[in-house]
């Protein structure tokens, strides 16, 4: 966003006209419609608190996929343990927290649930014998775990919240 488009707002607002505020900035009354209409497009920080998973990946796929539309929206992901993010969560320092299952809070309110299965050579126990390379023996059975979305519930997000969080719904 630029600051003239700020500055035009600015000038709007105190003039409580727009006619007068464009004879004012010297532009036109549509121009200076056109650049108004910038500020309304959707833009804002949304604040992610997540472990370290393999959700994380389809996340960021969808945050990648989101920006792309909205190039004025940015991300904040805040690395932490689950206690540490329904703590933030429940403060209102994030909009949203990615947690593993099962979820049991008060404040959440599922947004979307992704599976997330590690299994194979993802999880094991890693040897090694002496001259020999390491290796890792699976674990076995599976692990497997799944992880919702979630925020603080009744929380108002921001336009830019509430888009993203309608793009996951529909993907779902």
């Amino acid at each position: 966003m630029e600051l003239r488009v700020l500055k035009y707002f600015l000038v709007v607002a105190r003039e409580e006209n727009i006619t007068k505020a464009a004879s004012l900035l010297h532009v036109t009354q549509p121009t200076l419609s056109r650049q108004l209409m910038q500020l309304e497009e959707l833009s804002g920080e949304i604040s992610i608190g997540a472990g370290e998973s393999n959700s994380m990946t389809a996340l960021s796929q969808t945050m990648t996929a989101f920006r792309r539309e909205h190039s004025l929206v940015r991300f904040s992901i805040y690395s932490a343990t689950a206690d540490d993010i329904k703590d933030r969560l429940e403060k209102g320092l994030l909009d949203l927290g990615l947690l593993a299952e099962p979820v049991n809070i008060q404040l959440n309110s599922q947004y979307g649930k992704h599976g997330a299965k590690s299994h194979g050579r993802g999880i094991g126990l890693l040897y090694r014998q002496p001259g020999r390379r390491a290796a890792l023996c699976p674990m076995a059975p599976p692990l497997e775990t799944g992880t919702v979305l979630v925020g603080k519930k009744d929380q108002t997000f921001s336009r830019a919240a509430t888009a993203f969080l309608n793009r996951i719904k529909n993907a779902d």
